[in-house]
């Protein structure tokens, strides 16, 4: 049976994820027993179970660097993210493809800002995912 999360959206900036396409309806994260996989609007991250190396709790962003679709240069991850406040870095093994065009590569990490971060983390856990201390 999979878990569902839906992300925690912070009505500031609500506006400029619609202007993405990125909506409640449209932006979850779903583990299962096989896969992980990360929808914000049209940005779909998907990778097996098997992939997933670990996770960790990651809190207060600034915006400029949280909301939306962002792409690290410095680690190549990706945060899709809804509020500054709380969020899970899933990093994997191998990188998955990467969702943001104009940065062509591919990402060794998401990061994704669920309405409850820490069920995430223990959905996560159940499935042999080492949780890392918060960073």
């Amino acid at each position: 049976m999979a878990d569902e999360f839906s992300f925690k959206f912070d009505p500031r900036y609500r506006g400029l994820l619609l202007s993405l396409g990125v909506r409640s309806r449209n932006s979850r994260v779903v583990v299962s027993d096989e896969t992980f996989t990360a929808s914000f609007g049209r940005f779909v991250i998907t990778t097996p179970m098997s992939n997933v190396k670990c996770a960790h709790l990651t809190r207060d962003y600034k915006a400029y660097k949280a909301i939306g679709v962002r792409g690290s240069m410095v680690d190549s991850g990706v945060t899709f993210g809804s509020n500054t406040q709380a969020g899970v870095c899933v990093c994997f093994h191998e990188r998955v493809p990467g969702v943001i065009p104009l940065l062509k590569r591919d990402h060794a990490a998401v990061t994704v800002t669920v309405r409850n971060p820490e069920m995430l983390l223990h959905a996560l856990e159940k499935r042999g995912v080492d949780i890392s201390p918060e960073e």
